[in-house]
């Protein structure tokens, strides 16, 4: 395992990083854990090094020195997932009338992309799309990325069925407090620190194998639905 200087300076150095988004926890002797932003923390400072317990990336836990967890060689160097033209992460729609036109023309439209944090390794992506019968439909789909050698299995999706888009939009706004305006035409970044499939320690097979197995349970036994909501397809994985 590496110390936790060699990960500091890693994430310091390394230009495939952005230190806004780490944080660093330390121990206190009296108020125990205590995380700081990485840009806060100064080395050789009044934080010893061996006081320093963890790193995140966002909310991922990437560091910690007691259970040996060390994922930072795995995080993402193009986690903005840019437009490969112009080298810019997607912009979100301009106006209603915008994302209106997106969707009439066939196209998809992307609400998010978050952490599943509840499962390690995961994330969950929604997505709307209209129907040539006059409806829409919102994919809700949680998949892994630190599981991807195992194909399509490693994923669980609900499609909910409206009868009109703005019915559809009316959920989206309750359910994730997203407007027209939030929402892009193509996938939005991916949450900082989602690993890379096939480079990660064999040490943390159990880990993320142990979250498929609680997703799936919690997917079948309707934890992660949306009441109330017509469900027109459902995928457990395998």
């Amino acid at each position: 395992m590496r110390t936790s200087k060699e990960i500091y300076d890693r994430i310091h150095w390394d230009e495939g990083y952005d230190e806004r988004w780490f944080s660093i926890g330390y121990h206190d002797r009296e108020k125990g854990i205590i995380e700081i932003p990485f840009t806060s923390f100064v080395p050789d400072g009044d934080i010893p090094w061996h006081r320093i317990q963890r790193f995140r990336c966002g909310h991922t836990l990437v560091w910690d020195r007691a259970s040996g967890l060390d994922l930072v060689a795995s995080l993402r160097l193009d986690p903005a997932r840019p437009d490969p033209r112009s080298g810019e992460a997607p912009r979100p729609f301009e106006s209603r009338e915008a994302l209106l036109d997106h969707l009439r023309s066939g196209a998809p439209a992307w609400v998010l992309t978050r952490e599943a944090e509840a499962y390690p390794g995961f994330i969950e992506e929604v997505i709307v799309h209209t129907t040539p019968e006059g409806g829409a439909r919102l994919t809700v789909e949680w998949r892994s990325y630190t599981m991807d050698w195992m194909g399509d299995a490693t994923h669980v999706m609900v499609v909910y069925g409206y009868d009109s888009l703005d019915a559809l939009l009316s959920h989206v706004a309750q359910r994730y407090q997203r407007s027209a305006t939030d929402m892009t035409p193509k996938p939005p970044p991916l949450p900082p620190g989602t690993p890379l499939a096939n480079r990660y320690p064999e040490a943390l097979v159990e880990v993320f194998q142990d979250a498929w197995r609680r997703l799936k349970t919690d997917f079948r036994d309707g934890l992660l639905l949306a009441h109330g909501q017509r469900v027109v397809q459902r995928f457990e994985g395998f």
